[in-house]
C-alpha cells in the first residue's frame, strides 16, 4: 500500500498485501500473475517462503514467458529472522540460500524501496535491455562524469563514438562542448531541438544498447524553464524511437521531476527515473535478465532437441519393422489436423515414410490397391480427428 502511493509514475496493474499468508501464499499469487498477458514485470516484497517448491515453479513460469521478477528481501539479521517467524511464520533463511536461488529463478534482487520501484518502472516501460553499452547526454559536466562513473563500478559500458560520428558532431556541437559518451552537450544549444535533436540523431549512428538523457526539472509553481527541457526531450526521445533503444529520461536528484511531464514520457514508451544511480542500476539488472532468460530458452532449446532426436530414432526404428502397429502408431502421432500447428520438415519426413509403408501394408492385407488402402486410412485419420 505504501508502494501505490509514491509519486514515480509506476504504471501498476496490480497490488496485493499477502498479510500472514494463512490462505494464499507468496507462491500462488507468482504462479497466478506469471501468466497474465499484462503483467510486464513482478515486484515481491518477500520475508520468507513457504514452499520452495512451488515458488520455483512460479518463478520459472515467469522466466518462460520473459517476465522478470524483481524481489526485496527482509528478515537476513538476526532481529530481522525473528519479527518474520513471528509475523508470518515463515521461515527466512539465510541470505546465501536466498542469493543462489534468485540468482538461478533469474530474479532481481534490490535492497530498498526506491530501487525496487525505479527498477520495476524500467522493466515495465523499457523492457529488456540486450546489451551493455549505453548512450548518456547531459548538459551538466558534472552530470556526465558522475554517470561515468558509476556505471565503470557496475560494468556499463560509454563506448565512445567512432571517428566518423565524433567529426560530424564537432560540426553540430557548441566550441566548448567536448565529444564524448556521457556528451555534455552545453548550455549554447539547450532548448533548441533543431540543434540538439541533428546531435541526438549524430550519436546514435554508432550502436548502442540503451540510451539517457538527465534533466531535472523545476517545481510545477516555478516551471517557466521546464518547456526548454521538454523540447530536447522530445528530440531525444524521437531520434531514440528511431533506433528502438530503450530510453530513459533521468533527474540527478529524485525530487527534481514534474509528475505530469514524467506520465507524458509514459505515454511516449520512455522510462523516468529518479537517481542517475538508480537508472544505471535498472539498465544493468535488466541485462542480466535479458541474459538468464537467454540461457533459459537455450538450454528448454537444447533439450527439447535431444528429446526429439529420441523419438525420431525410435519412430525410424518402428517404420523399418515392418510391424503394422508400430507403424500405425508412428502416423498417429506425427498426423496434424488443419488447425494445429504444421509438421517441422523432419517430423513431415517420417511421416510420409511412415504414412507411405502403412498404405502398403493395409493395401497388403486387404488385397487391395495402394489408392483405395490410401484412402482407408485417411478416413481412419479423419474420423479419429472428429
Amino acid at each position: 500500500n505504501d508502494l501505490s502511493t509514491s509519486r514515480r509514475s509506476m504504471p501498476f496493474a496490480y497490488m496485493v498485501s499477502a498479510g500472514n499468508q494463512s490462505v494464499l501464499s507468496i507462491e500462488d499469487y507468482v504462479d497466478f500473475f506469471s501468466q497474465k498477458e499484462e503483467v510486464k514485470a513482478i515486484g515481491l516484497h518477500i520475508e520468507g517462503l513457504q514452499d520452495i517448491e512451488k515458488f520455483q515453479k512460479g518463478c520459472l513460469k515467469a522466466l518462460e514467458r520473459n517476465v522478470p521478477i524483481v524481489a526485496i528481501k527482509t528478515g537476513s539479521s538476526e532481529i530481522g529472522n525473528s519479527l518474520v517467524s513471528s509475523h508470518t511464520g515463515s521461515l527466512s533463511g539465510g541470505d546465501e540460500i536466498y542469493n543462489s536461488l534468485f540468482e538461478h529463478l533469474g530474479i532481481v534482487r534490490v535492497s530498498n524501496p526506491h530501487e525496487f520501484l525505479e527498477t520495476l518502472k524500467f522493466l515495465c516501460i523499457s523492457g529488456s535491455v540486450v546489451g551493455n553499452k549505453v548512450a548518456a547526454f547531459t548538459c551538466s559536466g558534472g552530470g556526465a562524469t558522475m554517470l561515468a562513473d558509476y556505471a565503470e563500478k557496475i560494468d556499463l559500458k560509454f563506448n565512445q563514438p567512432s571517428n566518423k560520428v565524433s567529426n560530424v558532431l564537432e560540426k553540430l556541437l557548441p566550441l566548448t562542448a567536448t565529444v564524448s559518451n556521457p556528451l555534455d552537450y552545453t548550455t549554447p544549444i539547450w532548448g533548441q531541438p533543431e540543434k540538439t535533436g541533428p546531435v541526438f540523431n549524430t550519436f546514435f549512428h554508432d550502436k548502442y544498447d540503451a540510451a539517457i538523457l538527465v534533466q531535472d526539472y523545476l517545481p510545477p509553481n516555478i516551471n517557466e524553464l521546464n518547456k526548454f527541457y521538454l523540447y530536447d526531450a522530445k528530440a531525444f526521445i524521437k531520434e531514440a524511437k528511431l533506433k528502438n533503444l530503450p530510453t530513459i529520461i533521468c533527474s540527478t536528484v529524485p525530487e527534481n521531476n514534474d509528475p505530469d511531464i514524467s506520465n507524458f514520457f509514459v505515454s511516449q514508451g520512455v522510462t523516468p527515473m529518479q537517481g542517475l544511480e538508480e537508472a544505471l542500476n535498472a539498465i544493468n539488472r535488466s541485462y542480466k535478465f535479458y541474459q538468464r532468460h537467454q540461457d533459459f530458452s537455450l538450454g528448454k532449446a537444447k533439450v527439447k532437441k535431444l528429446m526429439w532426436s529420441r523419438r525420431a530414432q525410435e519412430y525410424e526404428q518402428k517404420i523399418n519393422s515392418g510391424d503394422l502397429i508400430a507403424i500405425a502408431e508412428v502416423v498417429r502421432d506425427l498426423h496434424r489436423n488443419d488447425d494445429q500447428r504444421e509438421q517441422s520438415y523432419s517430423e513431415r519426413q517420417l511421416y510420409e515414410a511412415a504414412l507411405e509403408r502403412l498404405t502398403r501394408e493395409v493395401a497388403a492385407v486387404d488385397d487391395g490397391d495402394e489408392v483405395s488402402a490410401a484412402k482407408k486410412v485417411d478416413d481412419v485419420l479423419v474420423s479419429r480427428a472428429a
